[in-house]
């Protein structure tokens, strides 16, 4: 009876723990469910942050391949532009080089001409008039000897012929015939003479006349050249004394080309001082108070100059003293001018300077040191015509130096006295002298 009892409270609570445990079990695969659902919601996100990664990497890619196009397209432009901007200055050059070559090829041909040979020319003109005078024509050697005898046997023929047409000019025996023929040699040899002094260029001199006669056409040859040498003074080698005064000549000729020159206070550094006449110019510690312009130099101590007058042969001197440090030329217009400069024709200046006292260089593209004598006055000669500035020193009247790079047709005169001590640099006028 329990045991009845036992399995009918057992069989009555039973479903109940099945049904529990069904429920669990349910609620277990809800959860499952909601989890793959959660899963799959995941999943698609993750698909589509994928998708538009890679829509963003294809938008990427385009937007690169358009980038690169366009820069493509920039460089086919920029070497378009340099090639417009290249083309026209290759073509100057060249046509720079062309006359330039034309110009050296006519001064040779004129030099040439003027230092021709003039033996030839002459050795032509006694040819020429040989030919035009063939009986005055002296032959050489074995030659004269054949001439000069056919010439006395067809003389002699032809005597004989007027002797036989004329029996009163038979040859005369014993000494009345010796007297005739002497008589017709010398008539023979006046006869030569006359003909050689209207043609003295085909008369042969023998012996010492000869000699005299060729000295004689040598120094008049000499000079004929030292005419067109004066003509022509480039060309005119002259040793010591005379080259001295010549070099001493073409230096005045330069000093005549002095224009009147200032300094321009729009452009000087600020630790620079001028005196009021705005000739003379030094460094200073003490920093001026002046308006920044774009036209100032702001760190190198230095200013450009004004020239009083627009000539194409401009010549200025500056007294330089005892100074150990300065810098003197010539500087383009556009040149840089904030911050430390490098002084060269490369980057517009063409500049002499002196450095320790005792280094005096020309500032080209490597520094070129210079042998001369260190000047106290330096004179600067522009030439616009021929593209060119040279350095003197002013005491002598001797070439320092001449740049080889042409410079710019807009270039004004460069002044700096250094940083490096304070005497002064000054501009003189020869006028005032």
């Amino acid at each position: 009876m329990m045991l009845i009892i036992i399995l009918v409270a057992f069989l009555a609570i039973l479903p109940d723990h099945i049904t529990a445990e069904m429920d669990q079990i349910q609620e277990e695969n809800c959860k499952m469910k909601a989890t793959q659902t959660e899963e799959y919601h995941i999943t698609a996100e993750m698909d589509q942050i994928q998708e538009e990664n890679c829509k963003m990497k294809a938008t990427q890619t385009e937007e690169c391949k358009m980038d690169k196009a366009t820069q493509t397209e920039q460089d086919h432009m920029a070497e378009w532009w340099i090639l417009f901007w290249l083309l026209p200055g290759g073509v100057g050059v060249l046509l720079g080089l062309a006359v330039d070559a034309l110009v050296v090829y006519v001064y040779w041909m004129r030099r040439g001409r003027h230092h021709a040979p003039d033996k030839e020319e002459e050795t032509q003109l006694k040819e020429g008039e040989q030919n035009d005078n063939p009986a005055a024509q002296p032959l050489p050697g074995k030659k004269e000897e054949d001439a000069r005898a056919g010439d006395k046997e067809e003389e002699t023929q032809l005597k004989e012929g007027e002797q036989n047409d004329n029996p009163a000019a038979q040859p005369l025996p014993g000494k009345k015939e010796e007297d005739a023929r002497a008589g017709d040699k010398e008539e023979e040899t006046q006869l030569k003479e006359g003909e050689q002094n209207d043609n003295p260029a085909a008369q042969p001199l023998p012996g010492k006349k000869e000699e005299d006669a060729r000295a004689g056409d040598k120094e008049e040859e000499t000079q004929l050249k030292e005419g067109e040498q004066n003509d022509n003074p480039a060309a005119q080698p002259l040793p010591g004394k005379k080259e001295e005064d010549a070099r001493a000549g073409d230096f005045q000729m330069i000093r005549q080309s002095e224009v009147i020159m200032t300094l321009d206070m729009d452009t000087i550094n600020s630790r620079l001082t001028v005196s009021p006449e705005n000739r003379s110019v030094r460094w200073t510690e003490e920093r001026h108070k002046l308006p920044e312009t774009p036209e100032r130099f702001d760190e190198h101590p230095c200013v450009l100059g004004r020239m009083g007058e627009a000539r194409w042969r401009c010549y200025w001197e500056v007294e330089v003293g005892s100074k150990k440090f300065w810098e003197l030329g010539v500087a383009r217009e556009a040149v840089e001018r904030k911050g430390q400069l490098i002084l060269s024709p490369e980057t517009g200046f063409w500049v002499l300077s002196l450095w320790e006292g005792r280094k005096l260089k020309a500032l080209t593209d490597t520094e070129t040191l210079l042998d001369s004598t260190i000047p106290s006055r330096v004179g600067v000669y522009l030439d616009y015509e021929k593209m060119q500035v040279s350095f003197y020193n002013a005491e002598t009247g001797s070439l320092i130096y001449t740049f080889k790079e042409k410079i710019d047709k807009t270039v004004r005169p460069f002044f700096s006295p250094t940083d490096r001590d304070q005497d002064s640099l000054i501009i003189l006028s020869m006028s005032a002298n």
